[in-house]
């Protein structure tokens, strides 16, 4: 044992001293590469950018003339053509990255515009597609304006001048920014820079806030856009008592993502199709026991959700 533990040890020295050897070695090698690569890094960024512009290119002109039962080119229009209307209309759109990731990625008909119904309220469960659906019509805009065929069997739309986006949660912490005071930065530069060309996408704006403040907010936004911006909106929203109100506003449209409940598991089955009309809720109890909520909570909250009751214990 002890002739064992002598030669483990000397070999444990010659390892650690032939690693030294090859670091000092490789020192001023990694160094020697670095000052190359950084001496020609302006050559190799024109090959890098070259490289994926062909790349970029290619894929346009494959998707625009290989890939007719999912893509077509887009028809532009006049604003005047449409009554001073933004317009834009999509049949079977799809979004382009996510189709080549699923085999049944449901496609949907979005129509912003028609008779000057610029602004879609939309509702429905979580996780139902509301967010991928504001993101696909985002990427049909990008796509139509820089010359490549769009994903959707149909394409018809005013200029889009810019896009604006409120979506997702984040803060920023260093900057003393709460989630909520990043939702109202977004929302302002939207509120200040939009025109009637835009196109705007706002998800569940003022959940970051107490449910009064963010339903007043939701509500007071979605005038503003109405009324003095009149721009192009997708608008999601988990604040139902908001949508009596959207019925009676002119220039608004209601539309929800549909889905299955078992009346008798309470289980939710997404169907994520664009529908015209309002989801009867949010369905927030049945996406928890998804999710694995454990079922003696999920219980307990039907309940008191079922009774109103105040009272939790």
């Amino acid at each position: 044992l002890r002739f064992h533990t002598k030669e483990i040890l000397e070999n444990v020295e010659k390892l650690e001293e032939v690693e030294e050897r090859l670091k000092e070695a490789t020192k001023n090698l990694n160094s020697e590469v670095f000052k190359q690569f950084y001496s020609n890094h302006k050559l190799i960024n024109i090959f890098i950018n070259s490289v994926a512009e062909i790349d970029c290119l290619t894929t346009f002109a494959y998707i625009s003339t290989v890939e007719h039962d999912k893509y077509s080119r887009p028809h532009f229009i006049d604003i005047s053509q449409n009554n001073g209307y933004p317009y834009m209309e999509l049949r079977s759109c799809i979004h382009p990255c996510l189709v080549e990731r699923t085999t049944n990625f449901i496609d949907n008909d979005v129509i912003l515009g028609k008779d000057g119904k610029s602004l879609i309220v939309m509702t429905g469960p979580n996780m139902g597609g509301k967010s991928t659906l504001l993101r696909q019509v985002c990427v049909a805009a990008i796509i139509a304006q820089i010359g490549c065929y769009v994903p959707a069997k149909f394409c018809k739309m005013t200029i889009v001048d810019r896009i604006f986006t409120r979506i997702g949660a984040s803060d920023k912490l260093i900057e003393g920014k709460s989630t909520f005071y990043i939702e109202m930065e977004e929302t302002k530069n939207i509120l200040e820079n939009a025109t009637i060309n835009s196109l705007i996408i706002m998800d569940e704006l003022g959940r970051g806030t107490s449910t009064r403040d963010g339903k007043v907010i939701a509500k007071t936004v979605l005038y503003q856009i109405e009324h003095k911006l009149k721009s192009r909106c997708l608008f999601t929203t988990h604040y139902h008592d908001i949508i009596d109100w959207c019925k009676n506003e002119e220039k608004m449209d209601l539309f929800f993502m549909d889905s299955d409940v078992d009346e008798q598991t309470k289980d939710i089955k997404f169907k994520y199709k664009f529908t015209k009309g309002i989801c009867p809720e949010s369905y927030g109890i049945e996406v928890a026991k998804l999710a694995g909520i454990p079922n003696k909570i999920i219980l307990r909250s039907k309940e008191i959700k079922d009774d109103n009751i105040l009272d939790i214990q």
